[in-house]
């Protein structure tokens, strides 16, 4: 927690902004909490514990983190977006579900392997990527019938 209070410390300063109790507060409950969440959502984690934090506070602060390189912000499926902490973390892929909409975070180096191997194909010098992969996750999906089984 040391390490992300300090990257916005010096975020915040760099920026010429103020450096408030209430941005760390919202850090503090960020970082607790399940990745991929909504700005309301977030919203109101902060506010169960500081009634005083409004929503306007929260978002810019969220985006403030974003610029700090301790979250990274999400629209999938042209939803709605969400958060995800990033500091520390390496970046990786996702799965959304199309009906409940939950996301689940995924890395394999086969999706890097590929990657590389069609960038050094085709010349290219990749800065990252991304992979979304949409369909229905394992409790939106009908169970299996005798059929479908191997």
């Amino acid at each position: 927690m040391r390490d992300e209070l300090k990257a916005l410390r010096e975020h915040i300063k760099r920026q010429g902004l103020k450096q408030t109790s209430q941005r760390e507060a919202i850090l503090r409950i960020f970082l607790d909490l399940p990745d991929h969440l909504t700005v309301d959502e977030v919203g109101r984690a902060v506010q169960e514990r500081d009634r005083r934090i409004g929503l306007s506070t929260v978002y810019r602060s969220l985006k403030l983190f974003v610029g700090a390189g301790l979250a990274w912000e999400h629209q999938f499926l042209g939803g709605k977006t969400c958060f995800e902490k990033a500091w520390g973390v390496a970046p990786h892929n996702y799965l959304v579900c199309t009906r409940c909409q939950r996301v689940e975070g995924f890395s394999d180096p086969l999706v890097e392997a590929v990657r590389d191997k069609v960038c050094r194909r085709l010349g290219f010098a990749p800065a990252f990527n991304r992979l979304e992969v949409y369909g229905l996750c394992e409790r939106c999906r009908p169970p299996k019938g005798p059929e479908d089984e191997d």
